[in-house]
């Protein structure tokens, strides 16, 4: 008999599942009237929007923080490498047959 271990990817579907189920029936089984219910759903619809929102621009600021870090290490390398090929060069120069 072969069992199945569930990963993390699962795991975490399984709980979105779950929590945003729960909190549709809770929502929709709370003894309110129509409008209220209506009311508190896009409420909180419009607070997820903020938060998603906010988010989104946080990333986006990440990304571009990471991009302008990696793009000065990235030339910080290129002028080290300039550097060494070009100090190569001038010793290569120093040898070259062609004078023999």
């Amino acid at each position: 008999m072969t069992t199945r271990s569930f990963g993390y990817q699962e795991f975490g579907l399984g709980l979105a599942v779950g929590l945003t189920t729960g909190a549709l029936m809770g929502i929709l089984f709370a003894p309110q009237s129509g409008p209220d219910t209506r009311e508190r759903i896009r409420s909180r619809a419009q607070d997820l929007k903020a938060s998603v929102e906010e988010l989104l621009e946080t990333a986006k600021k990440n990304l571009d923080l990471a991009a302008a870090r990696v793009e000065g290490a990235l030339g910080r390398q290129e002028k080290g490498l300039r550097r060494k090929l070009e100090k190569i060069r001038s010793e290569l120069e120093k040898h070259d047959l062609r004078k023999i």
